[in-house]
């Protein structure tokens, strides 16, 4: 079950079977509780605009989870795997991820489950079909390939945003080959993830969605099933 929240309403407490789905703000200034590995990683962004965005999702990150492991958000450590997935060190049972694109950011947290998520700014110019060719499966090229011109941008970055939750859930980041699985570009409220390669059983263990954004920009959360 998803539940949607905007930054700064009250906060709801994780049921076993519930994903909470974060709007994030990236506009409004926070105040600072990032650590100094943190700041030092800011630094390194080369324009204001992009340093100021990634701070502010990150400390609305801290100030999020700070609420559901009842500690300080400055208090919170960071561990990171293999592929840079960051987790909390002191309470991983608490899983999250975060996404932020253009003014916007979407954190997803949830409970003894794996879980990714994805928000995308909508631009045509982005979405050509040669990053289509290189990203997607044959079935998800063949979905775009009956669309007209003007619904096709939207399809692309349908599909983007659902794949980047899959594999970002996954942990794997881009070593998971894009093309070993297929998602739906339909506004289905089922299971948008469709088939997975070479282990087809492999679908089963996961779940992917949609999720509400704001216009101009797509959605989507993935999380594994529960044993």
């Amino acid at each position: 079950m998803l539940i949607p929240l905007l930054f700064g309403e009250s906060f709801l407490p994780l049921s076993p079977d519930s994903v909470h789905i974060w709007q994030l703000p990236l506009l409004e200034l926070q105040p600072d509780f990032l650590s100094v590995d943190e700041r030092v990683r800011a630094a390194r962004f080369r324009f204001d605009h992009d340093r100021m965005r990634w701070r502010n999702a990150r400390s609305m990150l801290r100030q999020c989870l700070a609420q559901y492991v009842k500690h300080t958000p400055e208090s919170l450590r960071f561990g990171y795997t293999t592929h840079g997935k960051p987790f909390l060190a002191d309470h991983p049972e608490i899983t999250f991820n975060l996404s932020h694109a253009g003014d916007y950011g979407l954190l997803a947290v949830t409970c003894g489950r794996q879980v990714g998520v994805d928000i995308e700014l909508v631009r045509p110019d982005f979405a050509d079909p040669a990053v289509a060719w290189h990203f997607f499966s044959d079935a998800e090229q063949s979905q775009l390939a009956h669309l007209a011109t003007e619904k096709y941008t939207i399809a692309f970055f349908t599909c983007w945003t659902r794949k980047e939750a899959y594999i970002k859930a996954r942990g794997e980041g881009l070593s998971h080959p894009l093309k070993d699985f297929d998602v739906s570009i339909q506004s289905d409220s089922c299971n948008l993830l469709l088939s997975t390669r070479p282990n087809e059983s492999e679908a089963l263990n996961w779940h992917v969605q949609a999720v509400k954004v704001p216009d101009g920009y797509l959605g989507a959360v993935a999380t594994s099933m529960r044993d």
